[in-house]
Formats: C-alpha cells, structure tokens, sequence
C-alpha cells in the first residue's frame, strides 16, 4: 500500500539571503548577526533509502564561513502486523527506531530517534498464522511528524569552494516488539524528508581598486604560485600573505615592504609542508600607513586528494553486509563487530583486498552494533555502524 502518495523526485531551491541567527552560530564584526545562505532538497522513500545529495559550495566571494548547519524534517509513516506466539495473552509494545546518518569528504553526523507504539494486548496464540485475537495490524501511523533534526558544522573547510558538494544520505527505519519477545513482528514504513544545508556567513570587506587579479595556482614540483597586481602600491606600503586550512582561521607566512620603487605587480611562491591537507586557503592583507587592514578575496587550491574514508552498505541488515575502501587501499584488513556495550561478537580477516563483504556468522539480536575495519599495514582503523533487525 502507497502511503505517501509523492513521486521520488529532487529538487533543489536556492533561498533568499537571510538573518538567521541560532544561539550556537557566532556574530560578526560589529555584533552584526551572521546572514546565511540556504539550499533545499525534498524526497519520498521507503524509510530505508541511500542517496547522493548534491548541493553547491560556499562562494569564499561571499565573506568568510562560520558554520554549517544541516536540517532534516522528517515525516515517518508505519504499518505493521504482530502476533503472539505464547501459550498465553500478551500486553506487548511495538517500538520505532529512525536512524539518520549524513556523510561527507572526511567526516559523518548520525542521529537515532524511537517511539514506542501500544500497549497492544493479545490473547494467546491460536495456532492460525495472520488472524484470531492474538493478531493485530494497525496503521498507516504518523510515528514521527516533521520531525526536526538539526546538525551544526563548525569543520566547515568540506563545504568550501566554487563547485558542489556530495552528501550521503542514509536513513534506516525498523520495528522490534518490546515486552514478550515470543512474537512474530512485521512492518513497513514509508517517509517524507525535507533536507536543508544551511551556510552562516561573515562578509568580507575586500580591497577595491588596491589588490587586483589576485591568483592561486599549482606550478611545478608541487609548489603555488600566488600572484596579483598593485596599481596604487606606495613606498612602505605593507603586505601579509596569509594562509589557512579551513578558509576561516588564517596565520600569516610571508610579509615584506613595498621598496623606494613600488611594483605593479607582486609574486610569492609557497612550498606546501607535511602540515598541509588537501586544501590551502590564501589571502593577502594590505596595511596601510595609519594601521588599518584591507583583505583580498580568497583562493585556494587542491593538494594531492586524501583517500575517501570507507563506505558500508546496507546500513540495516540482516545477514551480511559490504564494505567499500579506497581504490588505493587494497591491503589486509581485520573487520571487528561490537555491541554496544564493547563486546566483540564477531572478527573477520581479509587479504590485499578493497572491497569486504561481512558474513554474519551467528544470529544477532536487533540493535546497533559498530564496525571497526584495521588496515594492518598502516595500523589505521576507521569506525561506522550497522542496524540489525
């Protein structure tokens, strides 16, 4: 049955510029509140869906980014049948579990949210599978009603940039009887999810006429050329070159004084070190006699890319799940599932190798449990869940 009759589609909607300001989001220069910047997206699904969500970056043309905020407004609708298995009646509760998880490049938020439905009492059981008074079915049921879950990014550096972003987007969505566990329990869902990213912003003010053309590219040996022109440069006129991981917190690395002959244009060429990560952030600050600072607007360019962390697929499972690495990271790897208390339920090894597929070998109770995959070459592990029903 068609619980929510709305064709799967995507849409994403620029919105208007907006004061928008959360107590947890900084205020800029002045105590002015942050204006934002928000993208929005919405879609029907079976309450356990995979999706690639794509929304633009945040224009560094615009000012500087102090957080991202990420919204989900979720509408979940459930139908099931349940039925006793006991010799005797049974009051038993049905409890609804949601769990969201968004991923982007090198980081995950996750959010679980549950609802217990009943009491429901049933007579002891007739022997007749799917009626009698130890059967019940109820629903479609509103288990949660634009509900609103809200993530705050302050590791904004992913969201940076003139291109689009990807977000993974993966939603599971169960039942499991609470009470009299000799039961057979069956159920579907359906859901109505409107996605927001949401950018808080500072402008910038930015040099008129005094920083032209400002540039920031890869030259040879893994060296950045940064170059721009000065048509009003003075003799003392004082410039920082400045650069930053994140397009928000910037140190300087270079500064220097306009000689008795000041130059049209100006060129630094940065040698990248250990301590930078895939992107650089750079700007120049011009000072100028009486003290004051200008800012250019922001470049920045990509270094080698870092290995994508590794995706598991499905999320809520029965009796096996897939574990995708890096195309480079084909290595020995050791899979480690826990409860979530910290006991190892099981451990499963694999050899030069980027993609594992996990064999349950044993019947695991429904609920979480965490994965840990170790690459035994480098030591390095990384951590995600899976939902059992």
């Amino acid at each position: 049955m068609k619980l929510l009759n709305i064709a799967r589609a995507f849409f994403c909607s620029i919105l208007s510029v907006m004061i928008y300001q959360p107590t947890a989001i900084a205020q800029c220069a002045n105590n002015q509140p942050a204006p934002s910047i928000s993208y929005d997206t919405s879609f029907t699904g079976s309450g356990n869906n995979e999706d690639t969500l794509t929304f633009p970056r945040f224009d560094l043309s615009l000012g500087t980014l102090i957080s991202v905020r990420i919204e989900t407004i979720v509408t979940l609708i459930y139908s099931f049948q349940l039925e006793n298995n006991n010799a005797t009646t049974a009051n038993q509760r049905v409890r609804i579990t949601r769990t969201d998880e968004i991923s982007y490049p090198w980081s995950m938020v996750t959010r679980t949210d549950n609802k217990n439905l009943g009491p429901y009492s049933l007579g002891a059981t007739d022997g007749i599978p799917g009626s009698g008074p130890d059967y019940i079915e109820d629903g479609p049921l509103p288990v949660f009603q634009n509900l609103l879950n809200t993530y705050i990014i302050t590791d904004v550096a992913p969201f940076l940039g003139t291109d689009s972003i990807d977000l993974y987007y993966a939603t599971t969505s169960f039942a499991n009887a609470v009470g009299n566990l000799n039961s057979t329990l069956r159920g579907q869902a359906e859901d109505l999810t409107n996605f927001k990213v949401i950018y808080f912003y500072c402008p910038t003010v930015f040099l008129a006429t005094d920083i032209m053309q400002f540039s920031a590219m890869k030259i040879s040996r893994g060296d950045i050329q940064l170059k721009w022109l000065t048509p009003n440069d003075y003799v003392g006129k004082r410039y920082e070159v400045e650069k930053s991981a994140d397009g928000r917190y910037f140190r300087s690395f270079r500064s220097f004084v306009s000689g008795s002959t000041p130059l049209l244009g100006n060129q630094v060429i940065y040698h990248p070190g250990t301590e930078d990560k895939n992107k650089i952030y750079f700007r120049v600050r011009q000072i100028e006699a009486d003290g004051s600072s200008k800012y250019s607007a922001i470049r920045y360019v990509v270094l080698d890319p870092l290995p994508s962390a590794m995706r598991l697929f499905p999320t809520l499972i029965s009796n096996s799940f897939n574990i995708q690495l890096p195309t480079n990271g084909k290595a020995d790897y050791k899979v480690t599932i826990l409860s979530t208390s910290g006991q190892v339920v099981q451990v499963a090894e694999f050899s030069k190798t980027n993609f594992l597929r996990v064999d349950i070998d044993k019947k695991l109770t429904t609920g979480m449990y965490f994965v840990t995959v170790l690459n035994k070459q480098t030591m390095v592990s990384q951590q995600s869940k899976i939902m059992v029903r």
